[in-house]
């Protein structure tokens, strides 16, 4: 597996976009602007990093860190799920089992 490369001009005509909407933003004044670029920018660290877990990890011939990995993103995902709907702490521990147990389940 080879990894894709972005082209500078790619990355500049995403971030233009990302200006289009701090520009609308700004025009309505909804005051978003700061927040859409500081999202844009961790989005873009975040796939980064990511992107080199992943390369590392498909270049790995053992199972151990795959499952590892997989694992990990399950409990990120269900405590991010869980923290969504929770209205409780009784309903946070409760929806953490339940979004974990459904999510492994689509993974598998």
């Amino acid at each position: 597996m080879h990894p894709i490369d972005i082209s500078w001009l790619s990355l500049a005509s995403a971030f233009v976009l990302v200006l289009v909407a701090v520009a609308l933003s700004a025009w309505q004044r909804l005051g978003l602007g700061k927040g859409l670029l500081f999202g844009a920018v961790r989005a873009s660290v975040q796939l980064i990093l990511v992107g080199h877990v992943l390369l590392w990890l498909f270049a790995t011939d053992k199972w151990y860190p795959v499952i590892g990995l997989m694992l990990l993103m399950v409990v990120v995902a269900a405590f991010t799920a869980a923290g969504r709907g929770a209205h409780s702490a009784a309903d946070l521990k409760h929806l953490r089992t339940i979004c974990g147990m459904a999510i492994l389940a689509g993974s598998a």
